[in-house]
């Protein structure tokens, strides 16, 4: 089983080796409410299109901008692409 948090904590070190440290905290903040959502130890593999989307809605509804919206929607995509490529 390839928990979220450990694979999301494994992501964020790679970023770190190539990009500025406050674009890697933003990834580090998006996936962390990623994480909290849907709980550390979640199989990664478990992980559905579905859980994203009530992910992004829920931060819709506390009243979250879309432009950071579209930000967390582009980490998760990020790291959903590393992840399985």
């Amino acid at each position: 089983m390839m928990e979220l948090k450990k694979v999301a904590d494994t992501f964020i070190n790679d970023l770190g080796k190539k990009l500025n440290i406050h674009t890697v905290r933003q990834y580090q903040l998006h996936l962390k409410r990623l994480v909290d959502f849907l709980g550390e130890s979640k199989d990664l593999k478990k992980i559905t299109f579905k859980d994203c989307k009530t992910f992004l809605k829920k931060l819709k509804a506390k009243q979250i901008t879309q432009s950071v919206i579209n930000r967390h929607s582009g980490s998760v995509r990020r790291f959903f692409h590393w992840c399985f490529l």
